[in-house]
């Protein structure tokens, strides 16, 4: 078991519903968000990158850990949680009228479900 820093047990103390987290690189955003969704009960996400799909799954988490490519794949009904990681993905640029693939397809889905618990890390 990790022994929580300060600031991370500050965040969980919280327990947010709907947050986000922004800190600098190699801080443990990863290490609060597989709290935070352990803390959740039900259907529960945790959408990454590729990259970082291994990572998550170490962490033994109870969340269906998906990649942001099987996401934009993925029909998610009755979501409880989700932790989005490296969330700025999930923007648009700034100068395009629409949204993006991914932030609009996580916009309806939050929309859909708005008693779905929301931590997005970046």
């Amino acid at each position: 078991m990790l022994k929580l820093l300060p600031h991370q047990e500050r965040v969980l103390k919280e327990n947010p519903r709907k947050a986000l987290l922004v800190h600098e690189m190699r801080t443990g955003k990863s290490i609060i968000g597989a709290k935070w969704i352990d803390m959740r009960s039900g259907n529960t996400y945790i959408i990454c990158l590729k990259g970082n799909k291994k990572e998550w799954e170490r962490y033994g988490t109870k969340a269906k850990v998906i990649t942001k490519e099987e996401f934009k794949k993925m029909d998610i009904k009755n979501p409880t949680a989700i932790v989005v990681d490296e969330a700025h993905h999930f923007g648009s640029p700034v100068f395009l009228r629409k949204r993006s693939q991914l932030s609009e397809k996580l916009y309806k889905l939050v929309k859909e479900y708005p008693d779905c618990d929301v931590l997005l890390l970046t």
